[in-house]
């Protein structure tokens, strides 16, 4: 009889710890853009899928670098901005859908529905709020999708690293503060 129920028991035990799993350890990504990938490796997949790719150095608050990868389709044009930090790390990326014209806004919301839904299957069901989706993953990822506002024909998901982003904040306000501090002991130097 202890047999039985010690099986049990561990059944329980290997259920609970595979839904747990399945939530609690995904590291949130979309196609090839992964937090754990280089810059490079981005790129490089990015190029493979004919994105047109646009890559600036940014030098601000959201990041150090930008890179800008767009693909029109039938329906619509996605575009995603990556916002990279010092070390050209992704510290978080938003995937934009842009309805092209004449394109029915029906389109737009089917589309946030299935987004919603599948970001629901993979990483649980949206925390309580004014998001359509907010889901906070390991105490360490974020995913938001926003409101789509009424007349717009855009809708967004956006995914960030919220170590590697509050880290990077910290590295530009030091930075800014070090400018600042130079240019004030410049001009004070002309008195």
């Amino acid at each position: 009889m202890k047999k039985i129920t010690g099986g049990i028991i561990v059944l329980i035990f290997l259920f609970t710890g595979l839904s747990v799993y399945v939530y609690a350890q995904d590291v949130p990504f979309y196609s090839f853009v992964r937090f754990d990938s280089s810059y490079d490796s981005i790129i490089s997949s990015a190029k493979n899928e004919e994105y047109e790719i646009r890559e600036s150095e940014l030098n601000s608050l959201f990041g150090k670098y930008l890179v800008t990868i767009k693909k029109p389709l039938s329906y619509h044009t996605e575009q995603i901005y990556l916002f990279f930090n010092q070390d050209k790390q992704l510290q978080f990326f938003t995937v934009r859908y842009l309805l092209g014209e004449n394109q029915s806004r029906l389109l737009l919301d089917r589309l946030a529905t299935s987004i919603i839904e599948k970001l629901g299957e993979r990483y649980g069901e949206s925390e309580p709020g004014a998001m359509l989706y907010k889901k906070l993953i390991n105490e360490r990822y974020e995913i938001i999708v926003p409101p789509i506002y009424a007349g717009s024909r855009i809708f967004e998901v956006s995914f960030k690293d919220l170590e590697r982003y509050s880290s990077f904040q910290q590295f530009y306000e030091a930075e800014m503060k070090a400018k600042e501090d130079e240019e004030i002991a410049t001009i004070t130097g002309k008195f």
